[in-house]
């Protein structure tokens, strides 16, 4: 999972300075904290300026989604990690609730998608049936294939 967060982290940094992907992912290392840390830094520094986030991503998740601005790629690298804080935080056995804002965008974000793309390999399981009377998180976790 933290190779996954560094991976998207070093996706955003490609496209913002170049316009493309990057062309490896990188290794935790032995300080995985350490490394989103300097990565996440010289990601911010990127992405501070307008220009910059105005800019284009090339199909950053391939041909069939398209070009989009950096600061879309970056909305949506938030959503993507937003899942996987629940995921992190149900295997920790720690308080699982997720900031109620952070959810509703996050569940705007993924449903935004085509569904073909959204249940593609590699992407999103079949939704879950929420159960009746679920909460807005309970429904975003299921609408992304997580039985909660």
């Amino acid at each position: 999972m933290y190779e996954h967060a560094l991976g998207n982290l070093a996706m955003i940094k490609a496209f913002a300075s170049t316009g493309k992907g990057p062309k490896s992912t990188p290794k935790i290392g032995a300080d995985p904290l350490g490394a989103w840390v300097k990565l996440r830094e010289q990601t911010l520094a990127l992405i501070d300026d307008p220009a910059v986030l105005n800019s284009i991503a090339t199909a950053p998740f391939g041909p069939d989604f398209g070009d989009m601005p950096v600061d879309a790629l970056v909305g949506f690298m938030a959503a993507d990690l937003a899942p996987h804080t629940w995921d992190f935080a149900r295997t920790a056995k720690v308080d699982e609730r997720l900031d109620p804002a952070l959810v509703k965008y996050t569940h705007a974000a993924w449903k935004g998608l085509p569904t073909e793309a959204l249940r593609s390999p590699g992407f999103m399981a079949a939704a879950v049936k929420p159960a009746a009377g679920a909460d807005a998180q309970t429904k975003m976790l299921n609408f992304l294939g997580r039985a909660v």
